[in-house]
C-alpha cells in the first residue's frame, strides 16, 4: 500500500486539535510504528516506549510537515521520525551500556540491530501481509461511518467479497454503475486517509 496522498484532511483536522482525528491518526499508524520498533529488535515495553516517543515527536512537528510530491508522505516522514528515535535509543545504550538496562545483554541488541538503524538512506523495512491486512482493516473500520449504508454494502460486496455488480445492485437496490460508483467513492475516502 503506498502512501502517496495520505490522509491530507486527516492530517489538516489533527492540526486543527481535533481530538478524534488525533485518535484515528494513532489508531491507524502507531501499530505501524510498533512493527517497525519491534523489527528493530526492540522489546515489547520498549517498542511501545518508542511510539509515545514518536508520537509526541509527531504532535509538536506536524505544523511543520507538509504534504508535497510523492517524495514527501505522511508515512515516510513518520518512518524518518521512529528510525531517528530508534536510533537515538540504541546510541544511548552504546554511550554507557553498563547502565543501559540489560547491560551486555543491552549492547548486544544494539550490536545486532538491522543496517536499516544506521543507514540515513534506507527505505522503511516492508510490511508483511498481515501487518498490511491489519492496517487496511483499522482504515476501512475509521471510514465505513463516513458512507450511508446501502453505499458501504455495495462497495463491501462487490470489493471486498468479490460478488458481481449485477448480483450486488440487486441486492442493494442500485444501478451496476452505482455499485462501482460506491466502490470508487470508498477506495478514494481510503486513499484519503491511507495512500
Amino acid at each position: 500500500m503506498s502512501d502517496g496522498a495520505t490522509s491530507a484532511s486527516l492530517i489538516e483536522r489533527v492540526r486543527a486539535q481535533d481530538s478524534d482525528a488525533w485518535e484515528s491518526l494513532c489508531e491507524i499508524y502507531a501499530p505501524l510504528v510498533y512493527s517497525w520498533a519491534r523489527k528493530a529488535n526492540l522489546k515489547q515495553h520498549d517498542a511501545e516506549d518508542i511510539i509515545q516517543d514518536v508520537f509526541g515527536r509527531v504532535s509538536t512537528g506536524l505544523k511543520n510537515f507538509s504534504h508535497g510530491d510523492a517524495n514527501n508522505t505522511f508515512r515516510g516522514w513518520l518512518w524518518t521520525i521512529t528510525r531517528n528515535v530508534i536510533r537515538n535509543r540504541f546510541e544511548k545504550l552504546t554511550r554507557d551500556p553498563a547502565k543501559a538496562e540489560g547491560g551486555t545483554h543491552a549492547l548486544r541488541r544494539v550490536q545486532d540491530a538491522p543496517d536499516w538503524i544506521t543507514n540515513d538512506a534506507s527505505d522503511e523495512p516492508q510490511l508483511d501481509s498481515s501487518e498490511e491486512s491489519a492496517m487496511l482493516r483499522r482504515a476501512l473500520k475509521l471510514v465505513e461511518n463516513d458512507f450511508a449504508e446501502h453505499i458501504w454494502n455495495a462497495f463491501w460486496q462487490f470489493t471486498i467479497e468479490g460478488k458481481s455488480a449485477r448480483d450486488v445492485a440487486k441486492e442493494v437496490g442500485i444501478s451496476e454503475a452505482g455499485v462501482r460508483q460506491a466502490k470508487f467513492r470508498v477506495l478514494a475516502r481510503l486513499r484519503e486517509v491511507l495512500g
